[in-house]
């Protein structure tokens, strides 16, 4: 909730602190609705998202960096690797674990976000930020078709068990 209160206020076109950032940056003439169009409403509502799980992934990032040895940089210095040679050849495989993780997690997480969706934009505008939470619980509790919304849950549950499993 205080996630969502905050970023109302930041995006608000009447008095929030973006749009004229934006102006006075010159990136912007007018001030703009952020919520207002389908493809602004999206965008918002994935910068928000990202933006709220970006130390969870740069924590686990750094925690699979720790990971590696600095034995193996070390080594391949010596045999004369560059930079990006020791990215691809090191960092990049022996990372692949930890991003493989984030991956999966990140996927589930994301496809279940309802709290920011539903208090900022109820699925709206014309339904652009509709995503399955968000038309599990409208059909539940706006429709009361609730043996509808629990089939749709079974369905979505069992489409996020075999992406985790895969």
């Amino acid at each position: 909730m205080v996630v969502v209160i905050i970023w109302r206020w930041l995006l608000s076109s009447s008095g929030g602190m973006i749009n004229p950032l934006l102006i006075q940056a010159g990136v912007i003439e007018r001030p703009v609705g952020f919520f207002a169009t389908r493809e602004g409403a999206m965008t918002t509502l994935i910068m928000i998202n990202s933006w709220r799980w970006f130390p969870f992934t740069t924590l686990m990032m750094l925690a699979g960096l720790t990971r590696i040895p600095g034995d193996l940089y070390e080594a391949a210095r010596i045999d004369g690797a560059g930079t990006f040679q020791r990215f691809k050849r090191i960092t990049w495989p022996l990372l692949q674990p930890t991003l493989m993780v984030l991956g999966v997690v990140g996927t589930l997480l994301s496809f279940n976000v309802f709290d920011v969706i539903w208090l900022l934009t109820a699925g709206g505008p014309s339904g652009a930020t509709q995503t399955l939470p968000v038309l599990i619980y409208e059909t539940a509790f706006k429709g009361y078709r609730l043996s509808e919304a629990a089939t749709i849950s079974v369905l979505t549950s069992i489409l996020l068990m075999g992406f985790a499993f895969l």
